[in-house]
Formats: C-alpha cells, sequence, structure tokens
C-alpha cells in the first residue's frame, strides 16, 4: 500500500465525490457540453471557476504570502471552491460547476504527480464525465512563467504530454483551447506563443495549432495594485469556445 494512503478517508472521498458527480448526470444535464481543466496546480483553475461564474473578486495580500492575489468579494457566485495561496494543494475532490448550459469541472493535480489517492479520485471522475456520449471541450492552463522557463521547453513538454491522451491527434485539435494564466499587463496570449515558436519548436503541432488559432487562446492578468481585479476580459469569448464545435 502506498505510504500515506488512509482507504476510510480515500472511501469517504469517492462517496463525497459521487455525491458531486450526480449533478453530471441528471436527465437535464445529459446533453451539455462537460468541460475539464486540464493544468498543474498553481495555475489557477479553481480562480478561473471563481471568475467564469462571475464572482467580484478582489486583489489583495494574505498571510505569510509576499504575492498579491485573487479573493471573492463578498458576494461569491462559486462558494465551496476554495482558492489556494499557499505553496500547496488545496484543492482535493473534483469540483463541478454549471455555467451557460456548460458543465465545467476541475480534476486537482491531474497532471502532477499527485498521490495514489488522488489518481483513484480523477479517474472516477474522468470515467463518470465521460460515461455517456456528449461533447467534450478541454482547457489546457499554463501560466506566463511556463513560458519562460527553459526559453519556452516546459510548454512543448506539456504540449506533448497533453498530445499523447489521444489516439488521434485531430480529436484533440476539435476540443482544446489554450488559458494562459498570471500574464503581466502589456504581453498577451499571442505573444507568449510566439516567443517559444523559435526554430527548434516549429515543429510541435499544438504549438503551431494554437498560433493558428488564436480564438482558442485566452489569458487572465496578474493583479498588480490592491483592490478590484479587472484581468479577466475574455469570459464571452471562452464561453463561446466552450458552446461552439463538435
Amino acid at each position: 500500500m502506498e505510504a500515506g494512503l488512509i482507504p476510510e478517508k480515500t472511501l469517504s472521498n469517492i462517496e463525497q465525490l459521487k455525491q458531486q458527480l450526480k449533478l453530471s448526470h441528471m436527465e437535464n444535464n445529459l446533453s451539455k457540453t462537460r468541460v475539464i481543466l486540464l493544468g498543474s496546480t498553481g495555475t489557477g483553475k479553481t480562480t478561473f471557476m471563481h471568475l467564469i461564474s462571475e464572482c467580484q473578486m478582489n486583489a489583495s495580500k494574505k498571510d505569510k504570502n509576499p504575492l498579491i492575489t485573487l479573493c471573492c468579494n463578498g458576494n461569491c457566485q462559486a462558494s465551496g471552491l476554495e482558492m489556494g495561496y499557499k505553496s500547496i494543494a488545496e484543492t482535493v475532490l473534483p469540483s463541478i460547476i454549471e455555467q451557460s448550459n456548460v458543465l465545467i469541472c476541475d480534476c486537482p493535480g491531474l497532471l502532477d504527480n499527485r498521490t495514489l489517492e488522488q489518481r483513484i479520485l480523477n479517474s472516477i471522475s474522468i470515467d463518470e464525465l465521460l460515461s455517456k456520449p456528449c461533447k467534450i471541450k478541454i482547457l489546457l492552463f499554463l501560466t506566463q512563467a511556463d513560458f519562460e522557463s527553459e526559453k519556452g521547453q516546459a510548454v512543448i513538454k506539456r504540449f506533448d504530454e497533453i498530445s499523447h491522451f489521444f489516439k488521434d491527434y485531430s480529436q484533440l485539435e476539435q476540443c482544446i483551447g489554450l488559458l494562459i494564466t498570471k500574464i503581466d499587463p502589456g504581453n498577451e496570449p499571442k505573444g507568449l506563443l510566439e516567443y517559444v515558436s523559435c526554430d527548434g519548436f516549429q515543429k510541435n503541432p499544438l504549438l503551431n495549432f494554437f498560433l493558428k488559432n488564436p480564438d482558442k487562446c485566452f489569458g487572465t492578468y496578474k493583479p498588480t495594485s490592491i483592490g478590484k481585479y479587472t484581468g479577466f476580459k475574455d469570459r464571452e469569448k471562452i464561453i463561446l469556445f466552450f458552446q461552439t464545435g463538435e
């Protein structure tokens, strides 16, 4: 048995998860698009679920965190989704919300080397979400720091990893979008993609796909001052991406 795995706790979490997943199997939800958020811990998936839910967000500083972070300004539209402010993962159970006739699911740590329990919970979530014929969208999360790391090699490695999720690569292009988070003001997704589009990376198919399809690339921006957050302007574009296509 893997160190740290507690069977009773895992079984309890599985039962909680099954209750959450009932939402996706309600009769009036069977025809709705399911959106799976893919990204490492710290890329802002939970924050995105608040933003897409039209929560009013404030930028502030939390205890023992030197960075400016985001929090709901009172009237939270995504209650129960706790945003992480620490260096460790805050989200354990997959979360599902509904927005604009779309079911959005965050499977925490799906691209991380997490515990056996987390992998079990994610496997159950993906299996349940895809168990019936449905329209699927994938939103891949990367940060600006990913583009700067190793001169872009971290991004290419992630693109390669995602490409291997599908036996038929063409299916991936039909359903995937890219959200780049924590962008510095003055930058934009297109510029960051072009930054890593050098000779050594031009043959990466997913990079080329996003360069040719800017309508499937979105961004959120770093807060630069304390107060009301205004760095998310792509909500309508993202909702349109979720709702269109095969």
